[in-house]
């Protein structure tokens, strides 16, 4: 019984975010089905404590489960000490001085999402995917490292998150510190 209830609500906030995105399905026309597939919401429908879901709803933003993307990153020629980041030396460029690069969600803490290490480059493309929940009081952390570099500490770059509410909204963040970028995509799941 009490799963019916669960069914039944969530069939109800669905068809109810779908009418805050402006679909027609929650009008019970014949061509319902068809337009919740042709009508989906784009981050602009929503309020700014909605975000758009992969199911095409405006739903709340918080308590969610995101599909987070640690893409790519690019590096500075120098780490935060003006050295290079596996050298401790401003003249050696060589590519054994490249980082080795790899990144980290954490959410209150906790690392929630981690990449691979990519050697050598000051442009790894990741595309990792991680499903992450976060709530309205969550902490949410991203973190850069070179996984080989002569002082760890120094080497370990925290781009700042300015607005984690806007970026779950508009889906995309681009973090950046004193020497690097990273490239992240949010997806609310429905």
């Amino acid at each position: 019984m009490r799963s019916r209830i669960k069914l039944a609500a969530l069939l109800l906030t669905t068809a109810l975010a779908l009418t805050a995105c402006g679909s027609s399905a929650a009008s019970g026309g014949a061509d319902a089905q068809s337009d919740v597939k042709a009508k989906v919401c784009k981050p602009s429908d929503c309020t700014l404590q909605q975000v758009c879901t992969l199911s095409g709803a405006c739903l709340p933003l918080f308590p969610r489960i995101y599909s987070v993307t640690l893409q790519s990153a690019e590096f500075a020629s120098f780490n935060s000490t003006g050295n290079g980041w596996d050298c401790k030396s401003t003249a050696d460029t060589t590519p054994a001085c490249l980082p080795d690069g790899y990144a980290q969600l954490l959410v209150d803490g906790a690392v929630k999402c981690q990449t691979d290490v990519i050697a050598d480059t000051k442009t790894p493309a990741w595309n990792k995917t991680c499903a992450v929940e976060i709530t309205a009081k969550s902490a949410v952390e991203l973190r850069v490292f070179d996984s080989d570099a002569p002082n760890p500490d120094e080497d370990t770059e925290v781009p700042p998150i300015a607005d984690l509410a806007s970026d779950l909204r508009n889906g995309v963040g681009k973090y950046q510190s004193s020497s690097v970028t990273l490239n992240v995509t949010w997806q609310g799941l429905p």
